[in-house]
C-alpha cells in the first residue's frame, strides 16, 4: 500500500492542485491505519488505502476491528488487482500444478505449505486451491515472507506475490507452478494461470483500493474517483503494477463496495470451512 501510494501522490497533487502527503500507519494487517481513516473527517482530505487483508480477510475471520469496511467508508474506487504465484522448491521434482495433485494425493497432509498466517491472503490462496484440487496440506505460517521460506527449502511449497518471488523464479532457484487469477502476469509471462491449470474455482487476489469516510459529499467522492482513475492510467504508474505483478481495474465507487462486499462473504465462507481462526497468527 505504502509503494503505491508513494508512486500515485504526485500525480494525484497535480490533479487536484494541492499536496498529497503519504501517512504509512502500519500493523496488524494494515487494519490499524484503515481505522485511523474511518474516523477522519468526511471532507474527502483523507484518503484510506484499504487491502484484501484489512477490508475483506480480517473482517471475515471475526477479527475485532475498530471500524465496518462497508458501513464506516464510501468507497472511491478498487485502483489493483494482484494475482500469487503459487511457488515449489526444485528439489520437489514437480513441474506444474498437477504433478503436484499427484505428489499430494499420493502423501496426503504431509507436503507442507508456508503461509503468511491466518489474516494473509497466502493462506486463503492455499486453501481455495486445496479445496478445488482435492488435496490435503499441511499449513506451516511464517511471519516473514513465504518466499523465503520456500527459497530456504524449509518449506517446499507456498504462494506469494512476483514482486517477492519473481527473480528466484528467473534464476531457477525456485519453480513457478501457476499464478493465482485468470490471466497471465508481465512480470513471469511464461507461468500458467489456475484457470489454464485447471482449476477456475481457486482464482484468488490480493487487492487494493481507495475509500473515504462514509459521509463524504458525492461531488467531493466523484472528484477525487476521477483524479484516481487518471493517475492509474499513467504509464509510470501501470508500470509499477506491471512490476508487482498486478492489474489496473479502476471501477466505480458503486462496483468496489459491491466487490468488498462479495470478497468479505466469500473469504468467510473459505475460513469457515478450513476451520482458520486468528489466533493461529
Amino acid at each position: 500500500m505504502d509503494v503505491y501510494a508513494r508512486k500515485m501522490s504526485d500525480p494525484l497533487s497535480q490533479a487536484l492542485g494541492q499536496p498529497v502527503i503519504i501517512e504509512n500507519r502500519p500493523g496488524a494487517s494494515g487494519t490499524l491505519g484503515v481505522g485511523v481513516g474511518a474516523k477522519a473527517r468526511p471532507d474527502g482530505h483523507t484518503v484510506t488505502m484499504g487491502s484484501s487483508s484489512s477490508l475483506a480477510v480480517s473482517p471475515a475471520l471475526g477479527v475485532k476491528l475498530s471500524y465496518d469496511p462497508v458501513r464506516d467508508f464510501q468507497p472511491i474506487t478498487q485502483y489493483s488487482r494482484t494475482s500469487l504465484v503459487l511457488l515449489a522448491h526444485p528439489s520437489l521434482g514437480i513441474r506444474n500444478a498437477k504433478e503436484l495433485v499427484t505428489l499430494a494425493r499420493s502423501r496426503p497432509g504431509q507436503l507442507a505449505y508456508a503461509s503468511s498466517g491466518a489474516t494473509g491472503i497466502s493462506r486463503l490462496a492455499a486453501e481455495v486451491f486445496q479445496h478445488e484440487a482435492g488435496i490435503r496440506l499441511l499449513n506451516v505460517p511464517y511471519k516473514t515472507p513465504v518466499v523465503f521460506a520456500v527459497l530456504a527449502n524449509e518449506v517446499p511449497l507456498g504462494f506469494d506475490f512476483s514482486i517477492n518471488s519473481g527473480p528466484h523464479v528467473r534464476s531457477n532457484k525456485l519453480q513457478a507452478l501457476l499464478v493465482s487469477g485468470r490471466n497471465r502476469i508481465t512480470s513471469l509471462p511464461n507461468v500458467p494461470t489456475i484457470v489454464e491449470s485447471g482449476f477456475p474455482g481457486a482464482e484468488i487476489y490480493g487487492w487494493g483500493g481507495a475509500l473515504v469516510p462514509a459521509g463524504t459529499p458525492k461531488e467531493i467522492v466523484m472528484r477525487l474517483h476521477k483524479a484516481l482513475v487518471g493517475v492509474i492510467a499513467k504509464p509510470e504508474v501501470k508500470a509499477l503494477f506491471d512490476q508487482e505483478g498486478s492489474e489496473v481495474v479502476a471501477n466505480s465507487p458503486e462496483e468496489f463496495r459491491a466487490y468488498i462486499v462479495t470478497e468479505r462473504d466469500r473469504f468467510a465462507r473459505i475460513v469457515k470451512a478450513a476451520g482458520i481462526t486468528v489466533e493461529e497468527d
